[in-house]
């Protein structure tokens, strides 16, 4: 079949429609002008086009590529002003054994956050830490190693659409209860700084483990974002701990937002 002589008529009908293709992708910028025998010509802009087809698919290649890199780096942006509760801030000791302090700056006295618009007393004779990564949100301060005991001040962007402190508590119902048990779950109404929240208190025994944990949290919402005190304590030591707690609710102030 190669060593046949093609029919004028074919090979014209060949050429123009290499042509047509030519121009439509910018190959051929003029009018065509060549004869309809010269196939080796057409063979020439064959590949050209096949090229243009391959920086094309190589493009399509690079976009994917950089909305790929943009969807991670978003996640990772999210990841920084979002948090949710897990296990770990729940029944930790169990595979920890301590209470890891978070390696950022020492504050005592008075906290202000100017990212979230609010403001704390840090008890006196204590110290909090913040995070060492990322936006500052808040910090923990660290009562008892063994047991683990620890108050904790966050606030963050309500991204799971949780809407109401209710609705943030169901999800840290639901993260406690996917690998322990949650014995006691006790509701009750609060205010921060004359914003209305819950107040929640939860007993539960982590998986491996005979003791009882508790673990309070208040919690309000307020534009979208989330605002928590935690106190996680033993029954021992629970009404002594929760003072430190009540001392920190009692300071809250909203500020004005940098």
């Amino acid at each position: 079949l190669v060593n046949e002589p093609t029919p004028r008529g074919a090979a014209g009908f060949v050429l123009r429609k290499v042509a047509n293709i030519g121009h439509s992708c910018g190959v051929f910028p003029h009018a065509d002008t060549r004869e309809p025998g010269d196939l080796p010509r057409a063979r020439q802009n064959t590949r050209k086009i096949k090229g243009r087809s391959a920086c094309s698919c190589a493009a399509s290649n690079l976009t994917r590529g950089v909305t790929l890199l943009l969807g991670w780096t978003v996640a990772v942006l999210l990841s920084a002003i979002v948090r949710a509760q897990s296990r770990d801030d729940y029944c930790a000791a169990r595979s920890q054994g301590t209470l890891e302090q978070p390696r950022g700056e020492a504050r005592i006295g008075r906290y202000v956050n100017k990212t979230y618009g609010y403001s704390v007393a840090i008890p006196a004779g204590l110290q909090a830490f913040t995070s060492a990564s990322g936006p500052e949100r808040g910090f923990i301060i660290a009562l008892s190693q063994e047991p683990r005991v620890y108050l904790r001040v966050d606030a963050s962007y309500d991204a799971f659409y949780d809407i109401t402190a209710e609705g943030v508590h169901r999800r840290d119902r639901n993260t406690i209860r996917l690998h322990d048990t949650l014995l006691e779950d006790e509701d009750s109404e609060v205010t921060l700084a004359r914003e209305p929240g819950r107040r929640f208190v939860m007993r539960m025994q982590c998986r491996g483990g005979s003791e009882v944990v508790v673990h309070e949290e208040i919690i309000a919402v307020r534009n979208r974002e989330i605002y928590r005190l935690d106190l996680q304590s033993t029954p021992e030591r629970f009404d002594r701990d929760r003072r430190q707690l009540d001392a920190l609710l009692e300071s809250w102030r909203w500020e004005a937002l940098q």
